[in-house]
């Protein structure tokens, strides 16, 4: 059944990142490489430098923020890294949950915990979006077309993991069948949630802080609530079970509202998106690294499992 899983998961990552070769190459051609090189070659380094740091103060301060929930000898920054990882790379998100399958960690507390930092992520990108939109006067259909488009997304998401009798069999073992457990473990979460919603809210705000920045290395003054906005459509976009971050969707939708609430140029917006994604992915995977030696030693150091 785990070999169905990955070649499922095989499949799908290689068709989106396709997907994602292929939304580069067109915006490349669209827009014409002359224009997004003269654009990056404008780039203040010293503005770009700071967009990166803080990106990368927003990633450990949610890996942190998992440790702080979590507790020592948990794992907490391995399994962080993981979830994200995964869930970057899969339809609906639904990779988050990859950690469970691992049998030293697939107890239904690091599967509540999963599910509650997720919905406090969601809520608070679509707090500063909703915010950014109404700053903005965007018009307020957008708003409700993105509940809209949320819910659309939670019923995607439950269709597909039903539908995969792969992921069922994986996931079901210990946590369908184990609804009152779950609960029980959300409940306990109660004592922290004031702390680690606190927490979600400044890591959004340090990555939002990070995308004016991007923007600034370009020359371009784009307003934090533009920046939200932006953010919050990439967020949905991304969630969507066909179009993760790989497909390049995210990033097409991002640039969109950048390019019409900030006017910034669409080559220029090429320009950074493309530089941004390079940039962030370096820090994520050699963070990524460091997270899976956090794995490795948790285990060397228990024996194993």
């Amino acid at each position: 059944m785990k070999k169905g899983f990955a070649s499922h998961a095989r499949r799908y990552s290689a068709a989106f990142w396709l997907v994602g070769a292929l939304v580069l190459i067109g915006a490349v051609w669209l827009v014409g490489f002359p224009r997004i090189r003269a654009a990056a070659s404008a780039v203040d380094m010293r503005w770009f430098a700071a967009m990166t740091l803080l990106e990368g103060a927003a990633l450990w301060w949610r890996a942190f923020k998992w440790r702080y929930v979590l507790g020592r000898g948990a794992s907490a920054f391995g399994l962080y890294f993981l979830s994200k990882a995964a869930g970057n790379f899969t339809p609906g998100r639904v990779g988050e949950l990859s950690p469970l399958l691992m049998r030293r960690h697939r107890n239904v507390d690091v599967g509540a915990w999963i599910v509650a930092d997720r919905m406090l992520e969601s809520s608070s990108t679509l707090l500063f979006g909703m915010t950014g939109m109404a700053l903005l006067e965007l018009p307020i259909h957008s708003a409700l077309a993105a509940i809209g488009v949320i819910a659309f997304i939670a019923g995607m998401t439950a269709v597909l993991v039903v539908k995969r009798r792969a992921w069922m069999g994986l996931l079901s073992q210990r946590i369908a069948k184990h609804v009152a457990a779950l609960i029980a473990a959300l409940e306990r979460l109660k004592g922290v949630l004031l702390i680690v919603g606190l927490m979600t809210l400044a890591g959004t705000a340090i990555e939002l802080a990070g995308n004016v920045l991007l923007y600034r290395s370009f020359g371009y003054g784009v307003s934090f609530p533009a920046a939200a906005a932006a953010k919050v459509a990439h967020g949905l976009v991304g969630a969507m079970p066909m179009t993760p971050s790989p497909t390049g969707m995210p990033h097409v939708a991002t640039g969109l509202v950048i390019n019409k609430a900030a006017g910034v140029p669409v080559d220029a917006v090429v320009a950074a998106l493309t530089l941004q994604v390079v940039a962030v992915n370096i820090v994520f995977w050699l963070s990524f690294a460091l997270g899976m030696l956090d794995l490795r030693k948790t285990k060397t150091s228990t024996g194993g499992a």
